[in-house]
């Protein structure tokens, strides 16, 4: 019987343990996406996503007016980050000015 290749997919990752990193480089992907759209293009640049970990999301900001711009936002793009990917998976930033 044929199944279908997501399926099989799925049931490799989880075999192979990396779930984990499946999710977070959905959830990585997702900000990058959301970022540039309700913010700007540079901030991608300026706003650097670093890991993803037990629903927080670790981000490095270029100076702290960047910081700040994402601080505002922030739970608008995580409403949009979990909608995009049907669950409740990010639950706060954690977001550090780099130097």
């Amino acid at each position: 019987m044929f199944r279908p290749i997501s399926e099989l997919v799925v049931r490799e990752i989880n075999r192979a343990g990396l779930s984990g990193e499946v999710k977070a480089l959905a959830v990585i992907s997702e900000y990058k996406k959301v970022v540039r759209e309700m913010i700007k293009d540079e901030a991608v640049e300026n706003l650097v996503p670093k890991f993803f970990k037990e629903g927080t999301l670790h981000i490095e900001a270029k100076s702290a007016g960047w910081s700040q711009n994402l601080h505002m936002k922030q739970y608008q793009i995580i409403d949009k980050i979990n909608t995009a990917l049907n669950g409740d998976i990010v639950q706060k930033f954690i977001i550090k000015i780099a130097g």
